[in-house]
């Protein structure tokens, strides 16, 4: 089983671009298929010191969801009038 780089940086609350930092360091596994780039999980949890997430129900099962900016006036409708061609 393998992450993405985007679910490694949400489990260790870092940016994506600091996981592919480390990649390139060296300092956290990865296996390479054609362009791509995964991390192999047991290797990731063991280089990070994280228990596994099926017997300790540790890491978070989906991903917390990012804040959307807040608008004001006429764009905070949810009825957002579209003109219509004729």
């Amino acid at each position: 089983m393998t992450l993405r780089p985007e679910r490694a940086a949400e489990i260790l609350g870092v940016s994506v671009r600091a996981v592919h930092k480390a990649i390139e360091r060296g300092d956290c596994p990865v296996v390479t298929i054609g362009r791509l780039r995964r991390i192999p999980t047991a290797q990731f949890l063991a280089t990070y010191g994280l228990s596994d997430p099926a017997t300790s129900g540790r890491l978070p099962s989906n991903p917390t969801p990012i804040a959307q900016p807040r608008l004001s006036g006429a764009a905070a409708s949810p009825h957002i009038a579209v003109a219509r061609r004729r």
